[in-house]
């Protein structure tokens, strides 16, 4: 029972950072900037930091790729040992993660 209220409470939590972290934007978007120069300097910024989120997604989707392959071979034990659908269980969790992660880094 105290397993599930910690899962509900870490939910919770998360659903709030995700609504914080939208609301966040949405203020930012909406504050006035009449400067052409901190206009021209928010897209610099911004093209950056896209060509870097690029770069960078691109290496996270190999590394997960090896990670993924690996948990599914050796974790929590040998594939064929038995045990397919644990294996199974916890690549996909850790996919998930992985994705969640990426998506909150956007």
């Amino acid at each position: 029972m105290a397993l599930i209220n910690v899962q509900l409470f870490s939910i919770s939590i998360c659903l709030f950072a995700f609504a914080f972290a939208i609301y966040m934007f949405i203020w930012v978007k909406n504050q006035p900037s009449e400067n052409v120069t901190i206009k021209k300097i928010g897209t610099l910024i911004q093209d950056g930091a896209r060509t870097f989120l690029k770069r960078e997604y691109r290496v996270l989707a190999w590394f997960s790729s090896v990670c993924a392959a690996l948990i599914l071979l050796f974790l929590p034990k040998p594939l064929w040992q038995g045990g397919v659908s644990l294996n199974v269980t916890m690549c996909l969790a850790y996919l998930a993660g992985t994705c969640i992660s990426a998506i909150a880094g956007k």
